[in-house]
């Protein structure tokens, strides 16, 4: 696991990958694989939360 203090650099590495992969294609229709593992993590509060972010 991430330490948000030891691995700053990586944490923000990845929210801008991850920023830059859901701009590009909000419905992650060219990463099904990605879309149903965030579907089998977030129900719909938990989703609505992150994206107000």
């Amino acid at each position: 696991m991430l330490a948000v203090i030891d691995d700053e650099e990586v944490i923000a590495a990845a929210r801008e990958e991850a920023t830059a992969i859901v701009a590009a294609d909000p419905a992650l229709e060219r990463l099904p694989a990605l879309r149903t593992a965030l579907d089998a993590l977030l129900d719909a509060e938990r989703e609505e939360f992150l994206e107000k972010g």
